[in-house]
């Protein structure tokens, strides 16, 4: 069991430092002082002190995932993020502990199967079969790197939503009405 842990966060945390990998060569990602941000951080980076350091197991990931969740109940309930923010984090929180949850029995294994395909499906638009390989932890830790690829992209063009829609999708005023012809 801990040594599937330990494969699993090395996998998540390769996944994972590609978000951080963006910045240019040479340029230091500094983290944005914007709650989403440090939500983010928290468990990108929590994931790569454990993958570094080989540290881990169910109870070390276990106790990353409460603490994300507390902190993003305490932004919730302060709101300083918004609803789509906080369902999106929060599914990356389901998923990551649905993913460490050890199920011997097979209790389990078809919820959490149909879960991991949905995120899968929903993130990348691709259904996969996941496998006997723990759900496609290769699979499920990309998807959730995508995700907060995107919740990154979220946070970053909020500020300018009502620009980029109006861009996008404004509706170009009607014609003027045709005249009429004298007969």
């Amino acid at each position: 069991m801990y040594k599937k842990t330990l494969i699993t966060l090395i996998i998540i945390f390769f996944t994972f430092s590609m978000i951080h990998s963006t910045a240019g060569e040479g340029e230091k990602y500094i983290p944005s002082k914007h709650i989403g941000k440090v939500l983010l951080d928290h468990v990108i980076s929590g994931f790569k002190a454990m993958a570094i350091s080989g540290s881990g197991g169910y109870k070390v990931v276990d106790q990353l995932l409460q603490k994300s969740m507390v902190m993003l109940r305490e932004a919730k309930s302060e709101n300083k993020i918004d609803s789509v923010f906080y369902r999106r984090y929060k599914r990356i929180l389901e998923v990551l502990k649905l993913a460490i949850t050890d199920d011997r029995e097979k209790i389990l294994s078809d919820h959490i199967a149909i879960v991991m395909q949905n995120f899968i499906y929903d993130i990348t638009g691709e259904f996969k079969n996941l496998g006997s390989e723990r759900y496609g932890i290769g699979l499920i830790s990309e998807a959730i790197s995508f995700e907060l690829l995107n919740l990154h992209i979220y946070l970053d063009t909020k500020s300018n939503r009502p620009a980029l829609v109006n861009k996008y999708f404004k509706v170009p005023p009607p014609p003027p009405p045709a005249k009429k012809k004298k007969k």
